[in-house]
This record gives structure tokens, sequence and C-alpha cells, in this order.
């Protein structure tokens, strides 16, 4: 049988996170540059992370330079295996592994994550630990 790959874009696909993801957009691009902006002539549907950033830092002629594409993708990577952790050391992402999976908290301890924690049942202690 032949294996193919299978890519899912996220919102509005599998799920529907209300604007979560161009509010934080919007209040990055205040933050770190101190420009206010609704975004709505940039494009966003089908593009990649990096993509909608370059094209808002251009839009502001904002230098592409990596550290200012950094400073909207300061990705938390949360899951609940080595992969996950694997996947947000690669994109230099603070790792947070969740021992609610397969993965025991002893394993997944081995590779090393930022925080490891058992659930996700204490959300404020989690937001205040994290700085969210």
């Amino acid at each position: 049988m032949q294996r193919r790959l299978l890519l899912f874009d996220i919102d509005g696909t599998l799920i529907h996170s209300g604007g979560a993801g161009v509010s934080a957009l919007k209040l990055a691009l205040t933050e770190r540059f101190g420009i206010k902006d609704d975004l709505h002539d940039i494009e966003i549907a089908g593009m990649t992370d990096s993509g909608i950033v370059i094209s808002i830092l251009k839009k502001h002629k904002i230098p592409t330079t990596a550290e200012n594409v950094a400073a909207f993708l300061q990705i938390d990577v949360i899951g609940d295996t080595p992969r996950d952790i694997a996947c947000g050391k690669a994109l230099g992402a603070r790792t947070i592994a969740v021992a609610t999976g397969s993965w025991s908290r002893q394993k997944l301890a081995e590779h090393d994550p930022d925080y490891l924690i058992d659930d996700l049942s204490d959300v404020d202690r989690l937001i205040n630990t994290l700085g969210w």
C-alpha cells in the first residue's frame, strides 16, 4: 500500500479559534513595534505563520530580519509526546510536556522539556507559571 502524507489546516478545518490567531498577531504588532492595525488587508487564510508575519512586516516597512519575524513567533509548543518536545525545540519555542497521553512523566522528562506537567487542569497556575 502506498503511504501518503496528510497535512491538515487547523483553523476552519479542524477547529474554529474565534479569531485567536489574528488577535495574537495584532497584539504582537502593538507590543513589539508600537503599531496598531486591524490587519484586515493581510491575507491569512492558507498562509504559513512566517508568511503572514513577513506580509505584516512588509506592510509597515519593518525589515524582515530573523529577529523581527521571531518577535511574532515566540511559539510555546504543548504536547504529550517526545515528538512534540522535539518540534518545539526545533522551532526555538518553549516546550511544555503534558503527561496525559501514553508517554509517562518519566519518559517525557528524558527529552528535557522546558516544563513538565501532569495535566492541564490548573489553567490559572499554568498561565501564571508561563507568563501568558
